[in-house]
C-alpha cells in the first residue's frame, strides 16, 4: 500500500516509524495493542495530499520482543522493512531506535536525491534537528504522532504535523480534581446541567469563564487581581486535556486576551513584568490594560512564554519525555529540570528577585510532554513546586498581604513581606508518613514491596537529593 493512490505519482516519499514511541515503551498497555493501527496512520498521510508513492518505508523497534507480534501482519500488509534494534544482551537501550532511524534518513538524504518528501511518524523532540537538517536540503518534513505526547519544537520543525489519535485517551474522561474549592464547587455545578454534543469548545470555555466571574468567592478576588494560573487550572479541570495550542495560541496568556474579551474580566500589567487577571470595572492604579492586540508586546518574561530564551535552551539541553514514562522517570526529569534552573547563569539572576511559579510550570511542561500535577497526586502546582523545592536553595514564596502572588526564589533572597510556602505533603523526618497528606493512588512499579510504603514515602525517596 502507497501513501497515495496516483499511480502517475512519483516514488519520492520515504517513511520512518519510531514504533517505540508509538508504543510508549515496550510496557504498553492493552488499548495500545487493540486501537494503534499502521493502517490507519498511513491512510492519514495520504489523506493529506502531500506525499506522493512510498519508496523507503521504515519501521524501527526491537521485532525480537515477543509482545511487538501485535505489529508483525500490518507489517506484510504494508510492505514495511522492520529494522531490528536491540541492546548489548538483546534488550533494549534507550535512544538506539532513535539514532539508527537518523542515520538511516540521513543517508537516504545522501543517496537517493529524488525523495522530497520525509515523514516522521514519532512525537520525541530529540528529532527536531533532524527536521531542520532536512529543511536546510530544501526537503518536506512532515511529522505524525500523538498529539498529548508530542514535543512542541519537534512539531514546529516540521513543514506539517499529522495527529492520530491515542488509543490510551481515545473517549476516556480524564478527571482532574482541583483543591481549590471555589473551583471545584463551580466545575461540579457545571457538569451537573445537561450539555449539548454539539456545542463548540468555545461556547464551554464561554460558560466557564462567566460562572468565574460570577461567582461571589472569585469575583472579590478579582477586585485585587489574580494570577492567570489560577483560571489555567480551572479550565484544564473543567476541561481534560486542555491545550491553548489547539485554538492556534503558542501561550495561555494570549488565548485568555481573546476568550475575556467580551466578559467582565480584563488582563493587566503590572510593571515590569506582572500579569493579574481583574475585573474592567475596577482596573488598578498604574496597571497597564492588555488585549489581544497589544499582549504580544508584553508578558515574555514570568509568564509561561516558550519564546523564554531560557527555557529555550533549556529544551536543547536536557532531553523531552511524555508524561506516560515511569513514575521514576519522570520524578528524576523533574529533579533534572529543577537543578538545570538553579545552576542557569541568567535563571540564577531572576531566581535573586523572584520567579512567577508559571514560567517553571512551562519548562516542566516542555520537557514532560502532556504533564500536570496530578500525574504525581498534587492537586495544584503550588503542592507540585513545593514538594520539588524542599531540600533545595530554592522555595515557593507567598505575598502575606496580597496571597494571590507568588515567586520561585533562592532561600537566602526572600523578601520581608514573603512566607515559604510549606506544603502539608512535605516529610516531616522519620513522622513523614503520619504528617503527610495522603496522595491519590497512582500506577507505578509492579513489582511487591516488602513492606507496606505509602505513595509520598515513595516519592520522597525519588526525588530526595544531595546537596
Amino acid at each position: 500500500m502507497n501513501a497515495t493512490t496516483d499511480v502517475k505519482a512519483p516514488y519520492n516519499t520515504a517513511i520512518f516509524y519510531d514504533v517505540e514511541n508509538l508504543i510508549k515503551g515496550y510496557g504498553f498497555s492493552k488499548k495500545i495493542v487493540q486501537g494503534l493501527s499502521l493502517h490507519d496512520i498511513l491512510k492519514k498521510i495520504g489523506e493529506t495530499g502531500k506525499t506522493g508513492r512510498i519508496a523507503t518505508h521504515k519501521a524501527y523497534a526491537n521485532w525480537l520482543n515477543p509482545t511487538l507480534s501485535f505489529l508483525h501482519s500490518e507489517l506484510i500488509d504494508l510492505d514495511i522493512e522492520p529494522i531490528t534494534v536491540v541492546g548489548t544482551n538483546g534488550g533494549t537501550i534507550k535512544n538506539v531506535a532513535d539514532i539508527r532511524l537518523a542515520v538511516d534518513v540521513i543517508d537516504t538524504l545522501h543517496t537517493h536525491p529524488e525523495i522530497t518528501t520525509y515523514v516522521i511518524i514519532s512525537g520525541d523532540g530529540a528529532y527536531a534537528s533532524l527536521a531542520r537538517k532536512l529543511r536546510e536540503y530544501s526537503k518536506v518534513v512532515i511529522g505524525c504522532a500523538y498529539k498529548q505526547s508530542t514535543n512542541k519544537l519537534f512539531a514546529s520543525a516540521c513543514d506539517h504535523f499529522i495527529w492520530v489519535e491515542d488509543p490510551e485517551v481515545e473517549n476516556d474522561k480524564v478527571e482532574v480534581r482541583v483543591s481549590d474549592t471555589r473551583s471545584q464547587h463551580l466545575i461540579e455545578k457545571l457538569n451537573g446541567k445537561d450539555s449539548n454534543s454539539n456545542n463548540l469548545i468555545w461556547q464551554r470555555i464561554n460558560e466557564l469563564l462567566s460562572a468565574f466571574v460570577d461567582s461571589k468567592e472569585y469575583k472579590k478576588a478579582l477586585e485585587c487581581g489574580i494570577n492567570p494560573s489560577v483560571i489555567r487550572e480551572f479550565i484544564g479541570a473543567a476541561i481534560p486535556n486542555f491545550d491553548p495550542s489547539a485554538f492556534g495560541f503558542e501561550r495561555f496568556i494570549d488565548f485568555l486576551a481573546h476568550a475575556v474579551e467580551n466578559t467582565e474580566m480584563a488582563i493587566y500589567l503590572f510593571p515590569p513584568s506582572d500579569i493579574k487577571i481583574g475585573l474592567k470595572s475596577a482596573k488598578p492604579t498604574n496597571a497597564v490594560s492588555l488585549s489581544k492586540s497589544n499582549i504580544k508586546r508584553f508578558g515574555n518574561d514570568n509568564n509561561a512564554d516558550i519564546r523564554d530564551q531560557r527555557i529555550r535552551r533549556m529544551t536543547r539541553e536536557i532531553k523531552s519525555i511524555s508524561t506516560n514514562a515511569s513514575t521514576k522517570e519522570v520524578v528524576e526529569k523533574l529533579k533534572e529540570i529543577i537543578e538545570w534552573i538553579a545552576a542557569d547563569p541568567e535563571f540564577r539572576t531572576s531566581l535573586t528577585e523572584g520567579v512567577n511559579p508559571a514560567t517553571i510550570d512551562c519548562a516542566i511542561r516542555e520537557i514532560v510532554v502532556g504533564f500536570s500535577s496530578s500525574r504525581l497526586g498534587f492537586t495544584r502546582l503550588s503542592e507540585l513546586l513545593s514538594w520539588l523545592t524542599w531540600d533545595t536553595e530554592l522555595c515557593l514564596v507567598q505575598n502575606q498581604t496580597n496571597k494571590s502572588i507568588w515567586k520561585v526564589i533562592f532561600r537566602s533572597s526572600i523578601p520581608a513581606d514573603f512566607a515559604i510556602y510549606e506544603s502539608k505533603m512535605l516529610p516531616q523526618g522519620d513522622r513523614a508518613e503520619e504528617k503527610a497528606t495522603p496522595l491519590t493512588p497512582w500506577k507505578i512499579e509492579k513489582e511487591p514491596t516488602k513492606e507496606p510504603t505509602s505513595i509520598f514515602r515513595q516519592l520522597s525517596n525519588l526525588f530526595r537529593t544531595k546537596h
